[in-house]
């Protein structure tokens, strides 16, 4: 499994446990405010978060090709779709593409 299809998944998981249904509801969700998620770039050793609202990252996934990461984690063969200053969205090209799970 891609490293970027693993760290999906994981934020998926933290998604629905902060979620109004989740054990973690509340957490750091209140008003509005970010949720870590995990930087889904390629590098294996990337620890990086990235902190999203709810809403954002439900935005963001509702497209199986984009992934977040954090600033500057984006290979070369990643086209940016977004960039903001705590996160950028990319699209994976070419061989490397493997469209994500659509929650």
């Amino acid at each position: 499994m891609r490293k970027h299809l693993l760290f999906r998944e994981v934020n998926l998981r933290i998604h629905e446990l902060t979620g109004p249904e989740g054990v973690m509801s509340g957490w750091r969700e209140t008003l509005g405010e970010a949720v870590d998620y995990a930087c889904e770039c390629a590098d294996l050793g990337c620890t990086a978060h990235v902190p999203l609202t709810r809403d954002k990252f439900a935005e963001i996934v509702e497209n199986p090709d984009y992934y977040v990461v954090a600033p500057g984690h984006y290979p070369g063969y990643a086209e940016i779709i977004e960039r903001e200053l705590d996160y950028a969205v990319v699209m994976i090209r070419g061989d490397a593409r493997v469209p994500a799970r659509v929650p």
